[in-house]
């Protein structure tokens, strides 16, 4: 969408500056849109993903998002919703930080009691 994809036009444009500036190395390893999802641990090419997000997706799903996101074990990962979609606080029981710009999800509580906080 238009929220997301600006988003990671600014993370492609700034990756660079960040890493140098501030020692702060940014990986995207996970893009989904309504449908797809696209999972890479060692950082998806933000130069070309809307041609990978066609390509070598899977379906994008609440559980397959968990699924990935804990299997890739990453430390010091957030997961970003520009989703204007309230499923975004389904994420939240699953113990991922998320930084929601989604105004429904963003105000919408959590299902069950939840360990970690949200910034959004």
């Amino acid at each position: 969408g238009t929220v997301g994809g600006s988003l990671i036009e600014q993370i492609r444009t700034q990756r660079q500056k960040l890493m140098e500036e501030n020692g702060l190395k940014l990986n995207v390893v996970g893009i989904m849109d309504m449908f797809r999802a696209l999972f890479c641990r060692e950082c998806i090419d933000l130069n070309n993903y809307r041609e990978e997000l066609q390509e070598k997706c899977v379906a994008n799903s609440t559980q397959t998002i968990c699924d990935e996101v804990r299997g890739m074990n990453i430390f010091n990962s957030v997961f970003v919703d520009c989703t204007a979609s309230p499923d975004g606080a389904l994420l939240y029981t699953f113990a991922i930080l998320i930084l929601s710009a989604n105004t429904p999800a963003a105000v919408t509580p959590a299902p069950a009691p939840s360990p970690f906080i949200l910034i959004g």
